[in-house]
């Protein structure tokens, strides 16, 4: 049980959002016994295995291998997080293996990340980016091959406070990265400003949404995004309107000592003159173990 309890601090560590998560599983990776799987072959054969146990230990052993793990494994790895997560056919690959859904999301999202693999970065996109520093990390760390699907993932569904406003929010410190790490080409750059001014434009926005964007502004140096963080800043009801009543009236009685239009100005005039920090700062190869 003490291994199981230290896997899930790291992991909650990693991904803050599923702390828990992670502790209702009970199960974890390092909960079970590890040396059972010797070599590849194995844990490719155990990933494709009716026996959670056996799929529970080849993420463990993928885990430990990372980035120098076999190709073969890696697309094995991928293709389980994929069915692990409800795709390939709901909970079935092509072949009809039940993967099932008993290892911890995180326990997959870590073991992909681990892989260091461009192939994985659509399922990265797809379901872990909201879910904290560690993915986004991740992913910033594919450069520009992670642009395109990292910018889809920043433009979709409508404003509105919605089960989709963590992937945005992910997606755009992700795009931050980005920027900051001088990633995105000319031909992405009106791209991705268009990306931060939707989100600092149309209400009503998350205002988690409107922090990242926020920070993607100041980062870019756009002078129209700029003028309006400055509007942001300044003129209280500009921001109402973005963040729309209904959020700032609850939010507001949830924690009375923190009105939270005033709180969003702060930031927005703090960023423009440097005082305040964008959140989440960028952690490249986060666990010091990448290729090359």
């Amino acid at each position: 049980m003490a291994g199981a309890e230290t896997r899930s601090h790291t992991l909650a560590s990693k991904f803050p959002a599923a702390l828990l998560a992670v502790a209702a599983l009970g199960t974890t990776v390092s909960g079970q016994e590890p040396d059972t799987i010797h070599s590849e072959a194995e844990a490719i054969a155990a990933l494709r295995s009716g026996d959670n146990d056996e799929r529970i230990r080849a993420i463990a052993f993928a885990d430990r291998l990372g980035w120098r793990a076999g190709s073969g494994l890696k697309t094995a790895v991928i293709r389980a997080a994929w069915a692990h997560m409800g795709e390939d056919g709901a909970r079935f690959d092509a072949d009809g293996v039940d993967y099932g859904k008993h290892a911890s999301s995180f326990d997959y999202f870590e073991a992909v990340i681990r892989t260091h693999d461009p192939a994985g970065i659509p399922f990265l996109v797809e379901h872990a980016i909201g879910k904290g520093n560690r993915p986004t990390n991740a992913l910033a760390d594919f450069g520009e091959l992670a642009l395109p699907a990292v910018l889809e993932a920043a433009e979709k569904g409508p404003a509105g406070v919605g089960p989709i406003d963590s992937d945005v929010q992910g997606a755009l410190q992700t795009l931050r990265y980005l920027v900051e790490d001088g990633a995105v080409k000319a031909s992405y750059r009106p791209r991705v400003i268009d990306a931060a001014r939707q989100r600092l434009t149309k209400g009503p926005q998350r205002f988690g949404v409107v922090r990242n964007a926020m920070e993607l502004a100041v980062v870019l140096q756009d002078p129209e995004l700029l003028v309006l963080l400055e509007r942001l800043g300044r003129d209280a009801a500009v921001m109402v309107d973005l963040l729309g009543t209904e959020q700032v009236e609850h939010r507001d009685a949830v924690f009375p000592g923190s009105p939270l239009v005033p709180a969003m100005q702060i930031r927005a005039r703090g960023l423009l003159v440097g005082t305040i920090r964008p959140g989440g700062p960028r952690k490249r190869c986060w666990d010091g173990d990448c290729p090359g």
